[in-house]
């Protein structure tokens, strides 16, 4: 099912099972994150410092971000310079740029459409969306820039490779040699290209070699590796810290013996950064693509190994297929004849295509009855965007954000009387009712009628400015993300979502700032998406630029086009 947008403006920890054999196992701690481990000859245990599936949806938009499925979170925006693709499952990184577009000329600062002065002291020029062709990013650095996504800094977490046991794995496709060496990741101390405080994994032009070159060890490890092109590998490459040497797998089987070579850990920098398939520059860009790149404590393999399958829960096997419930046809198809025949069936309205004949009789609307005010006092932070929900037991459950935009639950039996009940894991501040807890107050809770016991409270919400998101909970008092953002657009408010039967589609509203009034101030307007499958990423047809022009001689729209411009190049439009 495709959606167009023409008008959108809009870690988890795994545990290591040392077993003879590879074992499945799910650990619930905001996702489901399928792992397949195996340590014949070690008995050490491993945790995901973080984990990018890159299945965000092909056509994404420089800006979007690209989840970390670990619980530690460590967010990652595409840049103009890097596209995603299909992969090895799902889709993958590919550093290539983004089809070009023509750049509005802008006065604004704000949105990195004008270039600031490079300043004292400095010799790179800021990052602005002329000049910023990365692949994937997180960075400290860059605060002329909006920055909302919630990165963290490399150089102040494990992703700071050092004196530790640490493995990455990946697995990448090599396409054409090139003329230079190519990135596959850069950890920098900052400020950005200003020093060469690097950690920096690269492969050579000719595919024959990687090299890891660590700055504060003053090292640079050569690791011949066995690549075809054209053909999916896996490679792993492990750290010991007691033997200092480091090892390389591909498809699991070791290249040659373990290389001798200190691993020192950079400075931690206010500016710092981590780019992926790219280098500080945005040059030397990786031949190939990337899927599911992981880097994790500990030394996962001492010996050759079957390459691990998928550890993204959007590609797990083992879960069940479950079919979408279906009701009776729609009522109001493109067939559809009046009177429509209701027959048994419950309807919400009185409306004239239910009615064959009438006679002296009119619809008048319902007057307005004065009701009495059910909650007051409220202390504290109490978001207006809310829900009700009757549960399976009839009781009403209803969803708002407090403090911090961290959702909340109320309960009645009457609609009249609310309590706020004390949950297990709902302290927050002054709070006892939290039931998610992290800044996402702005969407609907509804039961999914085709899910299963564990995931049938569900839950859409924008996230952090990142994109819109699915919460899953056995019972609605305690909701976990799902890590991939099913819509990769910030919403301009609260999105509406239900499950029809008759369609067997999930239906969901969202608010878009792309309209303008006639002063040109911000029109709201709403769009559409729908879906049969509520937990992959959505479908969508991008809109290009032309597309935007085109509908700008027809109806008022914002001036920046194409519309993901509007919050610059790190945080999604």
């Amino acid at each position: 099912m495709n959606i167009h947008f023409s008008y959108f403006y809009a870690t988890q920890r795994y545990s290591s099972v040392h077993m003879g054999l590879f074992l499945r196992f799910f650990s619930i701690i905001g996702v489901l994150l399928l792992v397949s481990c195996s340590t014949k000859s070690s008995d050490m245990q491993s945790e995901t410092i973080a984990l990018w599936t890159f299945d965000e949806q092909q056509g994404i938009y420089p800006s979007c971000v690209l989840s970390d499925h670990s619980e530690n979170d460590f967010p990652l925006v595409l840049g103009p310079g890097g596209i995603i693709v299909p992969g090895k499952y799902g889709n993958a990184l590919q550093p290539i740029p983004q089809p070009a577009i023509e750049f509005p000329k802008s006065e604004s600062i704000l949105f990195g459409l004008k270039p600031i002065p490079i300043p004292e002291g400095r010799t790179v020029e800021p990052m602005n969306w002329f000049n910023a062709n990365f692949c994937a990013l997180m960075t400290g650095g860059e605060n002329h820039l909006r920055k909302e996504v919630g990165f963290k800094q490399p150089t102040k977490s494990e992703l700071n490779l050092g004196e530790f046991d640490w493995t990455v794995e990946f697995w990448f496709q090599p396409l054409e040699s090139s003329d230079t060496s190519g990135v596959v990741f850069e950890i920098g101390e900052g400020p950005r290209a200003e020093n060469n405080h690097v950690t920096r994994l690269s492969l050579s032009a000719d595919h024959h070699f990687f090299f890891l070159e660590n700055q504060p060890a003053h090292s640079t490890c050569k690791i011949a590796t066995e690549l075809v092109r054209k053909k999916w590998h896996h490679l792993l490459f492990n750290y010991d810290a007691a033997s200092k040497t480091l090892g390389h797998y591909v498809n699991g089987q070791r290249i040659g013996d373990r290389i001798a070579v200190t691993i020192q850990p950079l400075a931690e920098g206010d500016e710092d950064y981590m780019s992926i398939g790219r280098d500080g520059l945005w040059q030397h860009p990786l031949p190939g693509k990337v899927d599911e790149l992981r880097f994790s404590t500990g030394k996962i393999y001492n010996q050759n190994f079957s390459p691990p399958g998928s550890y993204s829960y959007l590609y797990d096997q083992s879960l069940p297929q479950i079919a979408l419930k279906k009701e009776d046809p729609l009522l109001f198809s493109k067939e559809s004849k009046s009177p429509i025949n209701l027959g048994s069936r419950k309807y919400l309205f009185i409306d004239d295509a239910l009615i064959a004949e009438s006679h002296d009789l009119k619809f008048v609307v319902n007057p307005p009855k004065k009701a009495e005010r059910v909650i007051g006092d409220i202390q504290g932070s109490f978001r207006k965007h809310l829900n009700i929900i009757e549960d399976e037991k009839g009781l009403l459950r209803l969803y708002n954000a407090v403090s911090d935009d961290y959702l909340a639950v109320r309960v009645s039996e009457d609609g009249i009387r609310w309590q706020i009940p004390e949950l297990p894991n709902g302290k927050y501040k002054q709070h006892t009712n939290i039931v998610v807890h992290e800044p996402t107050g702005m969407g609907e809770v509804f039961i999914d009628s085709n899910a299963g016991s564990d995931e049938k409270w569900k839950y859409l919400s924008g996230f952090h400015s990142r994109g819109i998101f699915v919460y899953t909970s056995p019972d609605g008092y305690h909701f976990q993300r799902k890590r991939t953002a099913v819509l990769p657009f910030w919403a301009g408010s609260q999105s509406n979502i239900f499950f029809d039967a008759q369609q067997q589609k999930y239906i969901a509203y969202h608010r878009t700032d792309f309209a303008r009034g006639a002063g040109m101030a911000t029109q709201r307007e709403f769009v559409m998406t729908e879906t049969d499958h509520l937990i992959k990423p959505w479908p969508f047809r991008p809109s290009t630029q032309e597309e935007g022009w085109e509908l700008a001689k027809k109806r008022r729209v914002k001036d920046l086009l194409p519309f993901y411009l509007d919050n610059g190049l790190l945080t999604p439009g």
